[in-house]
């Protein structure tokens, strides 16, 4: 009798799960207001005036900057008027003791971070043919563009970069919303060489941004063009600052070219709930050839809600991510820090590049990590999948991405303490690579058990080097995972490519797109 469970799924029982997702999703999205706020309480509204004192819903303050410029005590509550569209120029910053959450009737409060670059007039053509420069203000690198949302997601840009040596990084097949193709890899001067359809490149030098639009003028095909430059949409603090006990319910954050919420070092006591994030990511972080990272191509960024540093409670609960150019959830470090009682459970993430990741750099310390009951489902088939690979994108490993998706990215390495972590519960479902991509698997480490995963034929289960257990997922692959302490009752479920139609086109159906 076999010690693992390998198995072919059903159309039903991908419904099932979809079902329940779903269900999680509008949860999520309908979770009324119901937070504690000691101190006083603030409200904003998009109709107020920021002379006000902001102490009433009947005299609330108008704009993010005036929360932003005021002096608040431990305790206080900031409350965003539900239904109500905050158009941001800078992240909202949540402070020491905030409690940040929405009031009145309707959707939750969002804030949206992009850029509006709808109408012709902000268009006009380059002495090239079907290539359109953007006449705003874009700025350099601090303010790069990470990806272009046109028509509320019904098609996205294609950023195209320039390796050190001049060529044009391989991003691989990729797809717009609209359309397939692959554009040849070679030199890549500048905005001349945008070859496919809706591709484009910020030149961070002259600090234009450049479009193809084969069409014609994107002003004119597309209703609404949105932007999306660098910059978070919560900050929780600044590097070596302090920020703790902070509250961050029923908020979304729409069309940031960094982090949905970011934070670094010293993270005590923060929960985030009932958030969801939509288009997040994808800016450059630092240039080709930038010492960080010693790479020869400009690295992206952008994950839904990341920690970074030192942490002690760090909570994630029923939260929703959709098209987010990295991963969802993170909590994670290159230092030697602790991270402890770091909780993420009941979120929805899909459409992204990865749903969970936490990682320490050598000498770090994680405790008492709970990843469960999330449901993490078309991992890579979101835009995140123009991520680099190196011009071969399943099998290069050393110095690239492995290509598009991995439900779980986690340790590159395994010299760090680890003490009661478990990642269980959990509904895995589709990646457009790995269904694991982490060193640090095996129940002294992470403690992988309980989970159900769903993934189409000529996938692979593990890439990362240390990994115990690497290889393609089949039966031959998840077979020696109990010998490794791998993944302990855990379902693995298998389906021949194209089972459940073309994986492109559910973003489409989730996502209420024609």
């Amino acid at each position: 009798m076999k010690n693992y469970f390998y198995e072919e799924a059903g159309i039903d029982l991908v419904k099932k799960y979809n079902d329940e997702a779903d269900a999680l999703v509008r949860e999520i999205e309908n979770t009324p207001t119901n937070v504690t706020v000691t101190g006083k309480k603030y409200y904003v509204a998009v109709d107020g005036d920021d002379s006000n004192d902001g102490l009433s819903p009947e005299n609330p303050w108008k704009s993010i900057d005036r929360v932003n410029a005021h002096t608040f005590e431990f305790g206080d509550g900031v409350f965003l008027r539900r239904g109500d569209s905050f158009r941001i120029t800078s992240p909202l910053k949540a402070k020491s003791g905030m409690t940040i959450s929405a009031y009145g009737e309707g959707k939750k409060p969002k804030l949206v971070c992009s850029v509006d670059a709808s109408g012709k007039d902000l268009w006009e053509e380059t002495e090239y043919k079907n290539i359109y420069r953007y006449k705003g203000v874009v700025g350099g690198l601090d303010t790069n563009v990470g990806c272009i949302v046109f028509d509320n997601g019904r098609a996205w840009g294609v950023l195209v970069s320039k390796m050190v040596d001049g060529t044009r990084l391989d991003n691989g097949p990729v797809y717009n919303g609209l359309e397939w193709y692959k554009t040849p890899y070679g030199p890549f001067e500048d905005y001349r060489d945008l070859k496919g359809n809706l591709e484009f490149t910020h030149d961070l030098e002259t600090e234009t941004l450049y479009l193809r639009s084969d069409a014609g003028n994107p002003g004119e095909v597309f209703e609404s063009i949105e932007l999306m430059d660098r910059g978070n949409g919560i900050n929780l603090g600044k590097v070596l600052g302090r920020e703790d006990h902070i509250t961050i319910d029923n908020i979304e954050v729409f069309g940031t070219g960094s982090h949905g919420i970011g934070g670094s070092y010293a993270l005590d006591y923060i929960t985030i709930q009932n958030c969801t994030f939509k288009w997040i990511g994808g800016s450059v972080q630092v240039k080709a050839g930038d010492k960080m990272f010693k790479r020869d191509w400009p690295v992206r960024f952008g994950n839904a809600v990341e920690a970074y540093g030192k942490s002690e409670s760090f909570t994630i609960h029923h939260c929703y991510a959709t098209q987010v150019y990295d991963c969802c959830w993170t909590a994670q470090c290159q230092e030697g820090v602790t991270m402890n009682n770091t909780h993420i459970y009941k979120n929805v993430a899909e459409f992204a590049n990865t749903g969970p990741e936490v990682w320490l750099g050598d000498g770090g310390r994680l405790t008492n990590l709970s990843i469960h009951d999330n449901y993490t489902r078309y991992i890579g088939y979101g835009w995140s999948h123009q991520r680099p690979c190196i011009n071969n994108c399943r099998d290069k490993i050393a110095g690239g991405w492995i290509g598009a998706g991995g439900f779980f990215y986690g340790a590159y390495n395994t010299d760090f303490y680890c003490e009661n972590n478990h990642v269980k519960d959990n509904i895995f479902m589709f990646s457009g690579s790995s269904s694991n991509s982490t060193a640090a698997v095996w129940e002294d480490k992470f403690n992988f058990h309980d989970n159900v995963y769903i993934m189409e034929d000529g996938k692979r289960y593990c890439y990362m080097p240390l990994c115990p257990v690497k290889g393609d997922y089949n039966e031959e692959t998840i077979s020696q995972l109990p010998a490794a302490k791998i993944e302990k009752n855990t379902k693995f479920y298998h389906m021949k490519p194209g089972a459940v139609g073309d994986l492109y086109t559910h973003y489409q159906k989730l996502n209420n797109l024609k």
